[in-house]
């Protein structure tokens, strides 16, 4: 096997080198006013931020309800045809649109002939040159399965979703972990009925099959991850080099246990609706906590008692 096909497909989040920060600041907020950062400076309370200081703690998130232009750079048709099929999947659960028009102006710019899977977040993308990509899909090709090109656009897109709800999620080990789960978890929700239909039998779930065979041949099917793990909060490696990947196992492994307790459907709408609770430096204990919120405010707390046993078995907590 050549070298560069060893290379594992990991997914990165572009930022902004500092002498741009400034700037994606200031067109955050005239995007969408509720960018501002709240601060209060008192007399005698210190050095009032800087610039770029606040510029780092400015929002993302695009206006509601906005219609984002995209264009191809580059790539073949039948692969730029793949990429819309799936990314417009988004548009049920965030309130932008997505235009595919090769609009001069557009906000987001996919290319494919670049290394690695990588993407700008949210309002970032209006400081970069209008002639360079925004986000990349490297190693699309003719020949990519279905499958492969459903899983990394749903987990890159879930990534946005999860960023235009709260604003610079996974500042920390665990919140970085949680974003890693949620998109392995949402690509899993979004096309388990879609594996068990094409005849595959019993639904396993497994994330990036086509993949897998670089990583970890024994376990039928070979695949980067699974979202069925055994895995506990007491595994989470909370080391500065730690893998968000690996530790992101234990929550997707959590979001997939209430899937199964209590539907995709239910478990969709808490799952999605729980962020609005989180920022970019929550933990696994107020994930919980705010998954079982939503589940009062969407659903009077039915599922509740259901729900802590699920954070019980993985050790997260409390949620009491």
């Amino acid at each position: 096997m050549p070298e560069e096909e060893k290379l594992p497909h990991v997914c990165l989040d572009m930022v902004l080198p500092p002498a741009m920060q400034v700037e994606a600041a200031e067109r955050a907020v005239e995007e969408n006013p509720s960018n501002l950062p709240i601060f209060r400076h008192r007399p005698g309370m210190g050095v009032a931020p800087s610039p770029l200081q606040l510029a780092l703690v400015t929002g993302k998130k695009w206006q509601n309800g906005r219609t984002l232009h995209v264009r191809f750079l580059d790539g073949q048709a039948q692969i730029q045809a793949k990429v819309k099929q799936f990314a417009v999947q988004w548009c049920q659960f965030a309130n932008i649109k997505l235009e595919f028009d090769n609009s001069a102006d557009a906000e987001i710019r996919i290319a494919f002939q670049r290394d690695g899977s990588w993407s700008y977040i949210g309002t970032d993308n209006l400081v970069i040159p209008k002639n360079q990509a925004t986000m990349n899909f490297g190693w699309f090709t003719t020949s990519t399965p279905d499958e492969e090109y459903e899983r990394t656009v749903v987990h890159e897109f879930g990534h946005a979703l999860q960023d235009a709800i709260c604003p610079d999620f996974g500042q920390s080990l665990e919140a970085a972990a949680m974003g890693e789960g949620f998109g392995d978890y949402f690509a899993g929700s979004f096309f388990a009925a879609k594996k068990v239909d094409a005849g595959h039998g019993h639904l396993v779930p497994a994330l990036m099959t086509w993949d897998g065979i670089q990583f970890d041949a024994s376990q039928p099917p070979p695949c980067v991850r699974r979202l069925d793990g055994r895995l506990t909060y007491e595994s989470f490696n909370h080391k500065p080099t730690a893998d968000e990947h690996d530790n992101g196992e234990i929550w997707s492994a959590t979001l997939w246990d209430i899937w199964q307790t209590v539907g995709r459907d239910t478990a969709d709408r808490i799952v999605v609706e729980s962020h609005f609770q989180l920022d970019g430096f929550t933990t696994f204990a107020r994930g919980a906590r705010s998954i079982l919120d939503a589940d009062r405010n969407l659903f009077n707390g039915r599922h509740v008692t259901r729900l802590k046993k699920v954070f019980h078995k993985r050790g997260i907590g409390p949620v009491e």
